[in-house]
């Protein structure tokens, strides 16, 4: 078995490690990651060179993983910035679920104008807007349009040689900033157009939700919620404290066993049925909606990719192999 991918993937996260220590401009990159590619297809294509083509194919995945780690980091801040330190006022759309705290509420926003003095500024760039918790807060929802006032800061960086860089992580999930305001500074303009399979997984998950919610009381409520569809901010400190002293406190962790719980219904109800292949495809559906619902964390990411590739290679008969299905995985999370 030669696991093609696994190399590939080891490539991969060879040129993202370069990249991390090499900052390449997009322009100049792009120059020499075409000729590269030209040369290996003039190689593959006319000159019929196995081994030129062997030698150039690597440099080409180590070159994309080089743009990745760059792209992810250095391409993210958009000009938002601009305003970091000033009190500003932002529209944009909430484009993830807000994540409830006991302290604070935060939203993801893709930020599209920013008005300073009566002027409007086109801006770009997606922030986290933090909003002081309270009672009767109104918690807003995915793809909701908002006009916000707050004040804009940038996260800070490295501050110790090999410590966490704050900043470098938030630029590696899409953020370039935070804004921190208060409920009455926000003020909600409608819908926008977003994508329809979040929209899909998150009116589950909030149905879900709701059932559990009328079901259970509060402190069932929030263990339960927190096991099935990662909500962790409603858990009390004394539970998840109980948690850890028990050694379990994996189980709040939605995780690769948590998608093997959802592979192993769908597919014992979909697999008994004469239209195995439908069964597969809504079994698939199943499980990408389900890393949606909790927020897509590279655990599950990697079991439902495993999982799919692994439900496949049963239906077609195909040899199972673990190490290139974690190869994907991996990779996909990467990309």
């Amino acid at each position: 078995m030669k696991r093609t991918l696994v190399y590939i993937t080891l490539q991969f996260i060879l040129g993202i490690i370069i990249g991390k220590f090499l900052r390449v401009p997009i322009i100049s990159g792009l120059f020499i990651f075409f000729g590269i590619l030209f040369i290996y297809v003039l190689a593959l294509l006319f000159l019929n060179n196995a081994k030129i083509s062997k030698f150039l194919f690597p440099i080409v995945v180590i070159i994309c993983g080089i743009f990745a780690i760059n792209i992810s980091i250095y391409s993210t801040e958009g000009n938002i910035i601009d305003f970091a330190g000033r009190e500003v006022t932002v529209e944009g759309t909430v484009i993830e679920e807000p994540l409830i705290k006991a302290s604070e509420v935060v939203y993801t926003l893709k930020t599209s104008k920013a008005i300073e003095n009566n002027r409007v500024y086109p801006i770009d760039g997606s922030i986290l807007v933090r909003v002081k918790n309270g009672d009767n807060i109104y918690i807003y929802k995915y793809s909701d349009k908002l006009r916000i006032k707050g004040t804009i800061f940038l996260p800070f960086g490295l501050r110790n040689p090999g410590g966490f860089n704050y900043k470098e992580h938030l630029l590696a999930e899409g953020i370039c900033a935070n804004l921190y305001t208060v409920d009455s500074n926000i003020k909600s303009l409608g819908k926008d157009k977003t994508n329809p399979l979040k929209n899909l997984a998150y009116t589950i998950k909030e149905k879900a939700y709701n059932k559990i919610d009328i079901l259970y009381p509060n402190e069932e409520k929030a263990v339960l919620s927190g096991i099935m569809l990662g909500i962790k901010g409603e858990i009390p400190d004394y539970i998840i404290e109980s948690f850890i002293k028990s050694g379990i406190y994996h189980i709040l962790a939605v995780s690769g066993l948590h998608v093997g719980y959802i592979v192993a219904i769908l597919y014992f109800i979909f697999n008994r049925s004469q239209y195995r292949l439908l069964g597969l495809i809504i079994t698939i559906i199943g499980i990408i909606i389900y890393i949606v619902i909790v927020g897509a964390r590279s655990s599950v990411i990697r079991a439902g990719i495993m999982s799919i590739i692994a439900l496949i290679a049963l239906q077609f008969g195909k040899e199972k192999d673990s190490i290139t299905s974690l190869a994907a995985a991996a990779l996909v999370i990467l990309i």
